[in-house]
Formats: C-alpha cells, sequence, structure tokens
C-alpha cells in the first residue's frame, strides 16, 4: 500500500491566520492517527511580498500548537530548478507556449468579452513569425502559458465536496511562468507536491477553481493524481467572507490568541469545531481526543462561522479543569515564552508595541515569583485556584488581575468606595476598625465562620452586606472583580488579612 502523505504549504506573507492553523491541524488530524505522515511546505516564491519573519512565525506558531512535521520542512524556492524542468518539459511537448500580450492588451480582451456578456477565455494566439520579431524589438518579455485542451470534462471525487466537475471551455490558457520563469502557484505547487509524494491535498475551497487547472498539469507532466480534499470557508459573524486582511478587529492571528493568554491546546479544540462535528456532537475534546475522533467524512460541506466568543468559552472551560499543577505550569510558560519573545529572545515575535504597559509590568511581577519559586507552593495555588478558575477566561486576565494573591497594594479611592453599594468614608472609618477587632478575636479562620461573624455584624449594625464585604474585598485584593470577601480571607489567611485591612485604614 502506498504510504499516505499530506502536506500544509502556507505563503509567509502574512502573519499565520486561524484558517492556515484549521488546514493544518485537519491534515495532522486526518494523517497522524493512522500513522500517515504530515509534512509542511513554505511556499515563499513571491520575491516580493513573501518576508521570513513571517517563515520564522509560521513554523513557531504551528510548534507552539503542537503541529509538527514528519520530516524536514520543504522551502518552495528551494525547489526552483525542478519548476523550470517542467515549464520546459511542456514547452517542448507543445502543451504550454510563449505569450507576449501586454496588460493592457489583455484588459481591452476582457472588456470585449464583457461587452458580449460572454465569459473570458484566453486562447493561444497565431503568432506570424513577423509579430514575434516586432514583439522582440518592443522589449516584450513572455510569460508562459499552459494550453487547455477544448471541451474536456474534468471531474474529481472531492473528501468533502464529493464529486465536482469542470468543463476546460470554462478555463482559459493560464499562465504557469512569469517572464522571468518564475513559476505560477498552478505549477510550484503541483510540481513540489509530486517531488514530496504528496497524496492526498486537503486545503481550503476557495482553491477549487484551482484544482482543474492543476488536475491538467499533473496530466500534463505524467504525474499521479493526488486526492483532494477542500475544507468549508471561514465565515465572520456577519457571514462575510474571512479574508487574511481580518486580523486588527478580531482575533483571526494565531499570534493574538497566545498574547491574550489562549492555551494551545483549547484553542485547537475550537479550530477543530470549524466546519467538522461528532456524531453526537460533541464540544470539547482533549488533544488526545481529537486524534481519537476526527474523521474527515465528518467535515461539513457549508461554511463554518468564526465566533470569538465561542473561542473564549471553549479556553475557559478547559481553564476550570485545570488541576494546581497544570494550571501553574501554563501560567509559567505563558509568562516565560511572552516576556523572552519581548525581549526579542524567544521564537515567537512579539512587538513591545502592541502589548499594554499593564501587561508588561504583570508578566515582570509573575516572572520574579517563578524565579523565587514561590508559584511551587502547590499547598498555596489549591487554597485559591477553584476560586479564581470560575472567573478566568484567559492567562492573559490571571497574569493582569490576580496579583493580589502574592502582593499587597493600597486600594485606590475609586475602587474602595461605591455608590451602587453605598459605601461611603464615614462607613469604613466608622465600621472596619470594629470589624478587625472581631476578626483578630476570631479563632476558627474559614468561610463559614467569617460568613456568621461579618453577616451578624452587619445585622446588628443595620448594615446590608455589601457596605461591609465590598470594602473588605477591595482591601485585599484591590482590584474590581475578584472572589469574594469570606473566600480572600479565608485564602490570604488571618495575619495577611488584617495586615492588609490594618494597612489600608492607616
Amino acid at each position: 500500500m502506498t504510504e499516505i502523505r499530506v502536506r500544509i504549504a502556507p505563503s509567509p506573507t502574512g502573519p499565520m491566520h486561524i484558517w492556515t492553523a484549521r488546514a493544518a491541524l485537519f491534515n495532522y488530524l486526518f494523517a497522524k492517527p493512522k500513522g500517515w505522515k504530515f509534512l509542511i511546505r513554505i511556499e515563499d516564491t513571491d520575491k516580493e511580498r513573501s518576508k521570513p519573519v513571517y517563515t520564522k512565525e509560521i513554523l513557531a506558531w504551528l510548534d507552539w500548537l503542537g503541529l509538527n512535521p514528519d520530516e524536514e520542512v520543504v522551502y518552495q524556492s528551494q525547489n526552483e530548478e525542478k519548476h523550470k524542468q517542467a515549464i520546459q518539459k511542456l514547452l517542448e511537448e507543445w502543451k504550454a507556449y510563449y505569450a507576449w500580450e501586454t496588460p493592457e492588451e489583455l484588459e481591452k480582451l476582457r472588456q470585449k468579452a464583457f461587452k458580449q456578456k460572454k465569459w473570458f477565455v484566453f486562447r493561444q494566439p497565431n503568432y506570424t513569425s513577423e509579430q514575434i520579431e516586432q514583439f522582440k524589438k518592443e522589449w516584450r518579455k513572455p510569460v508562459v502559458r499552459f494550453k487547455v485542451p477544448e471541451n474536456k470534462e474534468i471531474v474529481f471525487n472531492d473528501l468533502v465536496k464529493w464529486e465536482i466537475r469542470f468543463n476546460t471551455n470554462e478555463i482559459g490558457d493560464f499562465v504557469i511562468a512569469k517572464s522571468d520563469w518564475s513559476p505560477i502557484f498552478y505549477l510550484a505547487n503541483v510540481v513540489d507536491d509530486y517531488e514530496m509524494w504528496i497524496t492526498h491535498v486537503i486545503r481550503g475551497e476557495d482553491h477549487i477553481p484551482n484544482t482543474p487547472k492543476q488536475i491538467l498539469l499533473y496530466e500534463a507532466l505524467g504525474y499521479d493524481l493526488p486526492v483532494f480534499g477542500h475544507l468549508p470557508l471561514l465565515l465572520n459573524p456577519n457571514k462575510s467572507k474571512m479574508s487574511k486582511r481580518d486580523t486588527w478587529d478580531v482575533f483571526v492571528t494565531v499570534k493574538r490568541f497566545f498574547e491574550e493568554g489562549f492555551v494551545a491546546e483549547w484553542l485547537l479544540n475550537f479550530i477543530a469545531l470549524l466546519g467538522w462535528h461528532t456524531a453526537d456532537d460533541r464540544e470539547f475534546f482533549t488533544f488526545e481526543e481529537l486524534m481519537k475522533e476526527f474523521d474527515i467524512s465528518r467535515v461539513q460541506s457549508s461554511n463554518a462561522v468564526y465566533d470569538f466568543q465561542r473561542a473564549i468559552h471553549f479556553n475557559s472551560e478547559h481553564i476550570r479543569k485545570f488541576n494546581a499543577k497544570r494550571f501553574i505550569k501554563e501560567v509559567k510558560f505563558y509568562v516565560k515564552e511572552m516576556l523572552a519573545s519581548l525581549e526579542g529572545n524567544w521564537k515567537f515575535d512579539i512587538s513591545q508595541d502592541s502589548i499594554e504597559e499593564e501587561l508588561i509590568n504583570s508578566l515582570k511581577f509573575w516572572n520574579k515569583l517563578i524565579d523565587e519559586w514561590k508559584l511551587d507552593d502547590l499547598n498555596y495555588v489549591e487554597k485559591w485556584l477553584p476560586e479564581v478558575q470560575v472567573r478566568l477566561q484567559t492567562l492573559k486576565q490571571f497574569v493582569l488581575y490576580s496579583k493580589y494573591l502574592y502582593e499587597y497594594q493600597p486600594v485606590s479611592d475609586e475602587i474602595l468606595y461605591n455608590k451602587k453599594m453605598k459605601v461611603s468614608p464615614e462607613i469604613v472609618s466608622q465600621h472596619l476598625p470594629k470589624i478587625i477587632e472581631k476578626l483578630e478575636a476570631l479563632d476558627d479562620w474559614d468561610v463559614e465562620n467569617l460568613k456568621n461573624l461579618l453577616i451578624n455584624y452587619n445585622k446588628e449594625n443595620w448594615l446590608k452586606n455589601g457596605q461591609t464585604l465590598w470594602p473588605i474585598r477591595a482591601m485585599l485584593s484591590w482590584v474590581e472583580a475578584s472572589p469574594g470577601a469570606f473566600e480572600l480571607m479565608e485564602i490570604l489567611g488571618k495575619s495577611e488579612t488584617i495586615k492588609r485591612l490594618k494597612t489600608r485604614l492607616n
């Protein structure tokens, strides 16, 4: 049996998009559970738009996602000699020809077809020798076009879309090489897949119009056809087609998910459901479970709607299931990788310009704790983790807003005093010293006893619970959102709680 080999072939012309990650994931899940080969090819022949920084970024993010190839990464630019040999072969066998038309002449032909309400289909002109000599005198440089046979049915069975048909009368002679003989995507893609022994080409639905042209090239070059599978398009929440330019207003690049503090495994869970589902429509999977469950026959033919809020939902649900050891492991990874990247010392290219100063300072705070081994006290982590987890959506939120677990800072008046809760400076100065005295006298320090003490105090003094619980919570955490007052006091312990309350009052 022929070894099954699939590949992901991104172009390094911009940040790694979520749809590139999905194509990589689906190829990986199709091949790896069965022991087949998953490969990576960087299609970097577009010399104007390809950038080494994007190549580095693509490989780094695929590594972060755990989608590593079984063989060395292939670079399309290193295969130029094979491309030229294929072009020469097609020319020698009269399956391709030099075309001399200028862009302006081609546009006139398009406009003529448009006015006649016809589909523009370019066919090989019958150049005279005199015309060719004139073209050369005009310093024209010809491109190479593939000669498409007329009225030929092209049929292929797609892994996702089932049977797809084209007629070559709808396909004009297409360019396979520029005037400098640099190959066009259609040809380079076919030659490279052949050289890599690719048996299955699984890619986005937007490549369907390219497929009949590539099938013609496979046949003309004498190559065996691979099996094609075209994944559904990704749509924005408003049902418009997602574009690679959609990188600022919504989270569609892998880089932004990382910066925001998503865990790679749970991002993959979200991505997997952008066009694929199980028979029972299950939602949550570990990566190992995805490896077992994925079946390409369950990939939908219709378009998939991208919903960032759903990605947040997946990340938060999984974070809540972490035990202390796994949670701290993920926090350490996020802090260390973000800081190293910001300093230019690691594989992820993250600019300080794109990161708010508050996050940078918070990362440095947690990095200091990591270096001092303070996060390795899992007994303490287990005390606060359940209360923190239920409020978290991302690791970034933890890094930004949970420093109070390890450090005291005086809370601002804007947070401490709350009109809605009827917390005034008079309420705080009148009642907090009395509450501190009662707390100092409390022997059994747990949520239940703390709750009884404070609620009884409020009843005795005709106070609403929020009038004392809000300032206590604010003094202990100095942020607007944190675990409740009772839970915080138990987490911090008696000594630290009383110390923080007294410090703020003084």
